[in-house]
């Protein structure tokens, strides 16, 4: 997963997509429960805010970035 960044809970895409098999039924595990229970790990809701540049514009005008949110790439494969 190229040019992809972890959200708040520092967990890569790649982390999730390489498990191993051993450790498989423990993150089902624990998205289970979360999806069951109606709860989400606070980490899990959070997201961290960054601007980035328009291209080929002039970047001293903050007019010029479009905000993109990292979130939680578990949270993302929970909601796929």
């Amino acid at each position: 997963m190229p040019n992809t960044s972890p959200g708040p809970d520092s967990i890569p895409a790649q982390i999730i997509k390489n498990i191993s098999p051993d450790n498989v039924s423990h993150f089902l595990n624990i998205c289970n429960c979360s999806w069951h229970s109606d709860e989400v790990a606070l980490e899990w809701k959070e997201s961290t805010a960054i601007a980035i540049g328009k291209k080929d514009n002039d970047f001293t005008e903050g007019r010029f970035y479009r905000p993109i949110a990292l979130t939680s790439d578990t949270v993302n494969f929970l909601n796929a």
